[in-house]
């Protein structure tokens, strides 16, 4: 038996990074002092690539874009030593007795453990501030978005095929701003202890900070079995999400926060 892996990072200036992997596993492969039957009855492969980019770098600097983008592909695949319907026969003496490439391929396909992983994400894209201007609710800089997309697919012995795709989307809102407190009766006579309670009253007639979020999450699931009627071999799921959250910070006076 025989194994390797193997992993590349490039830095890709400060546009971002991008880092492939691979792990390769025979029959057969396994610690010096294992038995036979003991080390990796399958063949295993594995392959991954995901890069961080922020795609902002191509705009000009002082629009202060910001566009953080996540890609990844996937697959694993496993094939076993024995064919998982006659396990008394080993896999590869089935595929040379096979009479064509098709069914080869079929025998193949049908004996191995098999998921990929596909997935493209912009997380947090925005517009940052960049004048010294005096911040205001309606502001574009006070807004930020958010889209993800992932297809994984499966396929073993039992299942045909398992695909479930995943969309999300959504935004959010934060708005904050220094709290300034009003003392309308701070000119009254302060050596009065008796009024001193009138006199420090103070009170915050704007919130402080207010942050709204909204995201959809729509899932789309189809599962077909392998070796039973259409009506019952496959399974369809369908879901939809729709999350929001409010967060208010309030210090009504410098005493009382809510």
């Amino acid at each position: 038996g025989y194994g390797a892996i193997g992993r590349l990072d490039i830095q890709l200036a400060d546009l971002g990074d991008m880092s492939i992997s691979g792990n390769l596993n025979s029959i057969g492969w396994g610690a010096l002092d294992q038995k036979v039957l003991e080390r990796r009855q399958e063949d295993l492969k594995q392959f991954d690539i995901n890069s961080n980019l922020e795609l902002g770098k191509f705009l000009p600097s002082k629009w202060g874009i910001k566009i953080p983008l996540y890609t990844q592909f996937s697959v694993n695949t496993s094939s076993p030593k024995f064919d998982p319907y006659d396990l008394d026969i080993k896999l590869k003496e089935k595929l040379v007795e096979s009479r064509s490439s098709t069914e080869r391929d079929s025998i193949r396909t049908q004996a191995q453990d098999y998921e990929s992983i596909r997935s493209i994400n912009f997380t947090n894209v925005r517009k940052e501030r960049t004048g010294d201007g005096k911040p205001a609710p309606w502001d574009i800089s006070n807004f930020s978005f958010n889209y993800s997309f992932t297809q994984t697919t499966n396929h073993d012995p039992i299942v045909e095929e398992d695909q479930e795709n995943v969309y999300k989307g959504g935004f959010n809102y934060v708005f904050a701003r220094q709290a300034k407190y009003f003392t309308p009766f701070k000119n009254l006579t302060k050596n009065d202890k008796l009024i001193r309670f009138i006199t420090q009253f103070n009170i915050n007639p704007l919130p402080n900070s207010f942050s709204f979020s909204t995201g959809l999450d729509r899932r789309y699931g189809n599962r077909a079995f392998r070796f039973s009627t259409p009506e019952y071999g496959t399974s369809i799921t369908k879901l939809f999400y729709w999350d929001r959250k409010y967060n208010l910070q309030w210090d009504l006076t410098e005493s009382l926060k809510f």
